[in-house]
């Protein structure tokens, strides 16, 4: 730093202290999760994983999830993950009935197809949606929260690559997840293609 006549002054603050000081900043996503996991040391271990999957970071690799419970059997830790969380491409999302507190309804619909499409491929095309933008918008949050939206390929691609290890480490779990996920993926076709239990698309404004 300098006066006016171009004489140097001393400046002891390094510069992320003197950023900090002229322009705070919100904690940075790091040190939120950083709090968050604190706070969450001292709960059952069941409610720390619930809480981990709904308020940390919207994908999760097992082996970040195995530090919430460092002195639980693996064994125990997937119990309670299968529970509450499904699992796409290896990594686990919180189940919709969880982030929507019900299994009913357009958003956990789309929330579903969604997990569903990327259970198949880790680039999920526009085209899927078909004629139906009330059904896009719908799925626009779930969109926005795993996948990084790509315009010029009108396509959507999973932020996190697939856990391989886990899915080698640990393949009767992946299988039982593949058969919920064909039973569901039935279950979403049979609605999207105006079964009876189709629910009500709202209209756009």
């Amino acid at each position: 730093m300098a006066i006016e006549g171009g004489s140097p002054v001393p400046f002891s603050m390094i510069p992320g202290d003197y950023l900090n000081a002229i322009c705070p900043a919100r904690p940075t996503d790091i040190d939120r999760l950083r709090n968050l996991r604190t706070r969450l040391s001292q709960k059952p271990f069941e409610e720390r994983v619930r809480t981990w999957l709904l308020q940390g970071p919207p994908i999760h690799r097992f082996d970040a999830l195995k530090h919430l419970a460092p002195d639980n059997p693996v064994d125990e830790i997937l119990e309670v993950l299968k529970s509450c969380a499904q699992l796409v491409q290896g990594l686990w999302v919180p189940k919709s009935s969880l982030v929507y507190d019900t299994n009913n309804g357009v958003e956990v619909l789309a929330r579903n197809f969604v997990l569903y499409e990327f259970t198949k491929n880790t680039l999920i095309k526009k085209s899927v949606f078909g004629r139906r933008p009330e059904f896009l918008k719908a799925a626009t949050p779930v969109l926005k929260s795993l996948a990084v939206e790509r315009p010029d390929l009108d396509d959507w691609k999973l932020k996190e690559l697939p856990d391989k290890k886990f899915e080698d480490l640990y393949g009767n779990v992946v299988r039982e997840q593949q058969a919920i996920w064909e039973s569901m993926g039935k279950q979403i076709n049979d609605i999207m293609h105006g079964g009876r239990n189709r629910p009500a698309m709202k209209k756009q404004a």
